[in-house]
Parts: C-alpha cells; sequence; structure tokens
C-alpha cells in the first residue's frame, strides 16, 4: 500500500476514535504516527476526495488516458478491497476487531 494511502486510512482511524471530540492537527498526527508534513497534503487529498474535482485546465495535455488508467486501477483495487472490508467498519478497527 503506498504511503499516502496508509496514512489517510490512520487519519481517518484517528478521526474516528477521536469521536465525538474534535482533534487538532497535531494530535491527529500523533495518533495516527502521521509525519506531520505529510498530514497536510493527505488532509487535501481526502478533502479533493470528498470535494471532487475543481474546475480548471488539465495540469498537462495528454493526461487523459493516463487518468483513465489509473481510473481503471482504482476501480478495480477498489472492488479488491471491498471484498475484504464489507461489514468493517471504523469502529471495528478502533477497537482492535479486525477479523477478515
Amino acid at each position: 500500500m503506498p504511503a499516502r494511502v496508509d496514512y489517510a486510512v490512520r487519519a481517518l482511524v484517528a478521526l474516528a476514535a477521536a469521536q465525538p471530540d474534535t482533534v487538532n492537527a497535531r494530535r491527529l498526527a500523533d495518533a495516527g504516527q502521521i509525519p506531520p508534513g505529510y498530514l497536510r497534503d493527505v488532509l487535501a487529498d481526502l478533502l479533493r476526495l470528498l470535494d471532487g474535482p475543481q474546475p480548471g485546465p488539465p495540469a498537462r495535455a495528454g493526461t487523459g488516458e493516463l487518468a483513465a488508467r489509473l481510473d481503471r486501477l482504482w476501480s478495480a483495487a477498489a472492488e479488491a478491497s471491498l471484498r475484504v472490508l464489507d461489514g468493517l467498519t471504523l469502529a471495528d478497527v478502533v477497537a482492535g476487531r479486525l477479523d477478515v
């Protein structure tokens, strides 16, 4: 698993574990054992996933084909992950119930 994905999952689990309390960035980084320098980027990635792509020109020409390949890759990875994670919640992770 790429480090960025690992840190994103750690951030989500740390946020879930902190509920119903709020958590500041330092506490989130400590709880998730996420290097503070990565935390900002990871949270920005998560927000982009929630908000969707922002309007604007593509970064460079020719990215459409690569984006399509990445979409297929992520779709396949998501399907595999869902088969493993079906029925598992963040609450299960926080409680240590990881019977997969």
